[in-house]
């Protein structure tokens, strides 16, 4: 689950109202906050997303296509994780 909110309480209510409903045949593994930092810059300032492809060719490599005919149009999510040491990079 993947949810999306210029505001915070937004995002609260919305998950809380789906969890409501998928508590009884889930559980949390794991669960991420994130947030806007500087102009979209990364933790350790360098700009992220330059390469990230637009328009069209996003829909290219972001839309599932007929590799995969059960998720046709479907698309997956992937979120890395890293752990950094912000004192390195001051």
């Amino acid at each position: 689950l993947h949810v999306r909110s210029n505001d915070e309480s937004v995002t609260y209510t919305v998950v809380d109202q789906i969890m409501e409903f998928l508590r009884p045949i889930t559980s949390v593994v794991d669960e991420t906050h994130g947030f806007h930092y500087e102009q979209g810059r990364a933790i350790i300032d360098f700009v992220d997303g330059t390469e990230n492809p637009v328009g069209q060719e996003a829909v290219e490599w972001g839309v599932i296509g007929d590799e995969d005919p059960e998720f046709t149009n479907g698309s997956y999510a992937f979120a890395p994780k890293y752990e950094h040491d912000l004192n390195a990079w001051r």
